[in-house]
């Protein structure tokens, strides 16, 4: 770290020092001397990169992120202070504000593989898969023999449904370091989502004998054990590792999530530990906390779990705008009254059968979709809400513009496929939708209001649930949705069922059976296990006091 450009030889020799302390780990020393330079020298642009660095080091990442904005500040081309400062955003929870700052540095360095890499990592965060899988594959164009990004874009492609295309990806990823864990372990992440058990078990165990104890190939092991019953076994792979005093982020998880009832106070005391100092304010200390206020829940103390969902909630990201929401349903109500104009919707817009699944976030839409996944007569579409919401309906639509509206709703229904087709929406959108298809089937997956909104708030929903972080626009949001699908049932043409989340539970076979009979269907055994396996009704009880202004509102 020789530079030059320092005016005098005092300052000259304290940046020398300070570089070495920095190489040498003595972060203390390092911050110290290099704001000692920069007070001889305040526009010292390496100075202030490296005091960025030394901070962020030191996870002051607050402080960090000052100063190399100040960097840039002083030189905004300073790839190495954008790029890091685009990381200290990413890893604090700033993933709005981190991508546009991998964008303008990609922009102005466009073979910055690195950046490329970690543009995909934020973009798969914020579940904007398909910028994810561009910023990956431009990173394997730029950089193949890039095994990690091999890896995450072949575990990707697999979740999507895209198996020969994602397996290929990991075989290579595979190919070009065999015998480095952390690669095998992302690629037997990949075939864990895929739920592909024992090739995932085989790629741990092979890591594992590479080197023997490595944190992440027992999780993702245990996690594999768990999702196939075996949570003893789980639980006695991490604890050996636990009684080295080790909190690493992922061993306090995968702790959280297999550990059994007895116990759950051991388990808390882990995710405590973890969590003091613990990671920056990003997506892993939401992580923590979400998980603490499950195991919290588990072992019965409600205030301390509704504590520790809010403090999961207080970082979450995205933004919910409730006077938007609010008159975007104000406007549907109005646009789908009793006397609205119904065109007639093409015939070319689908002649698949098709199914349409709405509901409250957190509503009993998870478990109905759960439920009809398991027949083999059955597909889920992915869910694909309109870009805008805006426009209530088109002004006079002609058979060509409910076309093009079929098409963005539900792009994969004419695909040959002849099972029935489940396409879950957005309630604002079902106006549209039954004008695209007109006596449509639709299921309201229902569920009481209080055990939804209570489910919303104690789980990560990511930037589409940022409405649940906050109780006020959570409670409007709800209001809001219900009236509008009251006003739904009313006016729109459609064959309706609703499905109680409660009943499903408890008069399993009797509700399964109309299910049923509403979507043609015969009756299949493995549909019963989603209920057996869901959250019990009337949670929102231990909550009562949390939860009163959401249960005042519904009340009204």
């Amino acid at each position: 770290m020789e530079y030059d450009g320092l005016n005098t030889r005092s300052a000259r020799s304290l940046f020398q020092q300070a570089a070495a302390c920095h190489k040498a780990g003595d972060l203390v020393a390092a911050r110290r001397k290099y704001q000692q330079v920069l007070k001889r020298e305040p526009y010292l642009v390496e100075a202030s990169y490296h005091l960025g660095m030394a901070l962020v080091g030191a996870g002051a990442y607050g402080k960090a992120i000052s100063q190399l904005g100040w960097t840039l500040v002083l030189e905004p081309g300073h790839r190495d202070a954008l790029f890091a400062l685009a990381r200290t955003l990413q890893i604090t929870g700033r993933e709005g504000q981190a991508i546009e700052r991998f964008h303008a540095l990609v922009s102005e360095v466009p073979d910055h593989a690195e950046a490329w890499h970690a543009l995909g990592v934020t973009q798969k965060a914020l579940g904007r898969l398909d910028d994810a899988e561009a910023s990956w594959r431009r990173t394997v164009e730029l950089a193949p023999l890039q095994g990690e990004t091999r890896a995450l874009l072949g575990s990707l492609l697999q979740s999507l449904g895209r198996e020969a295309e994602g397996e290929a990806e990991l075989d290579r990823a595979q190919a070009l370091d065999p015998d480095n864990p952390g690669i095998l372990c992302l690629i037997a992440d990949g075939y864990r989502g895929a739920g592909r058990w024992p090739q995932a078990e085989a790629l741990y165990d092979r890591a594992l004998a590479t080197e023997p104890g490595h944190v992440g190939a027992s999780t993702g092991k245990a996690l594999a054990l768990a999702a196939r019953g075996e949570a003893a076994a789980a639980t006695m792979l991490l604890e050996p590792i636990i009684a080295t005093g080790s909190t690493v982020v992922d061993l306090a998880l995968a702790y959280a999530e297999v550990v059994p009832a007895e116990r759950t106070r051991a388990a808390i005391g882990l995710l405590n530990r973890a969590l003091k100092p613990g990671p920056p304010p990003g997506a892993e200390r939401r992580a923590l906390l979400f998980a603490l206020g499950d195991l919290c829940d588990r072992a019965n103390i409600a205030d301390r779990a509704f504590a520790a969902y809010q403090s999961a909630n207080a970082l979450a990201q995205g933004h919910f705008d409730g006077a938007l929401f609010e008159r975007q349903v104000s406007a549907r109500m109005e646009a789908f009254g009793p006397d609205a104009i119904r065109p007639q919707a093409a015939k070319e817009n689908g002649p698949a059968p098709l199914l349409l699944l709405v509901g409250l976030p957190g509503g009993g839409v998870d478990l109905v979709a759960a439920t009809l996944t398991r027949h083999p007569g059955v597909r889920l579409l992915p869910a694909a809400p309109l870009p805008h919401h805006d426009d209530p309906r088109p002004d006079n639509p002609t058979a060509a513009d409910l076309a093009a509206a079929a098409a963005a709703l539900a792009p994969d229904l004419a695909d040959g496929d002849e099972r029935l087709a489940v396409l879950p929406l957005e309630v604002l959108d079902l106006g549209l939708a039954t004008l695209c298809w007109p006596g449509v089937r639709v299921i309201h997956g229902n569920r009481d209001a209080l055990d939804a909104g209570l489910h919303c708030f104690s789980h990560d929903l990511g930037p589409a649930g940022a409405f649940a972080a906050d109780l006020d626009l959570l409670t409007m949001r709800f209001a809001a949705e219900r009236r509008l699908l009251e006003h739904w049932q009313e006016v729109l043409d459609m064959q309706f069922l609703e499905v109680a989340y409660e009943r499903l539970l408890r008069r399993s076979q009797e509700t399964l059976g109309a299910l049923f009979d509403f979507c043609r269907l015969d009756w299949h055994d493995a549909c019963l296990e989603p209920a057996a396996a869901a959250e019990s009704p009337g949670r929102h009880r231990r909550y009562a006091r949390h939860l009163r202004r959401l249960r005042l509102a519904l009340e009204d």
